[in-house]
């Protein structure tokens, strides 16, 4: 990772490997923290990973992200816009339920459980 920690400053190749579903690439650089952590909170970051969710089309990726992410750093208005986000992927009748865009809706619902746990778990942190 050394070498490549220049290219990796730079929010530009989170979002690519976001937008292009490039799971395996994401995982491993969240797991070696090979992204600085403000890369996170930066506006553009933040409103892709918004609309990803809101989309609904890549629910378990974005929920995968968003566990290996410290989502503490995060804004009161863009965390609530996340967790009102994940309340709307239940909501709505069967043709608007955006749970059945998912391909695992189990996981999904698993994932949207620990990430809020950990939503409060990091504000109760912060709060102290």
């Amino acid at each position: 990772m050394g070498y490549y920690s220049i290219l990796l400053k730079n929010e530009s190749l989170f979002l690519f490997s976001l937008k292009n579903n490039n799971q395996t690439f994401i995982n491993l650089s969240l797991e070696y923290s090979a992204f600085d952590k403000d890369t996170f909170k930066k506006p553009k970051v933040v409103k892709m990973i918004l609309e990803l969710m809101d989309n609904g089309s890549k629910t378990n990726l974005i929920l995968n992200v968003l566990l290996l992410i410290d989502i503490g750093v995060w804004s009161f208005d863009d965390t609530l816009d996340l967790i009102l986000s994940l309340e709307e992927l239940t909501g709505g009748d069967d043709l608007e339920n955006k749970l059945m865009l998912s391909n695992n809706p189990l996981m999904s619902i698993a994932l949207s459980s620990e990430l809020l746990s950990n939503i409060g778990d990091a504000k109760e942190t912060y709060k102290e």
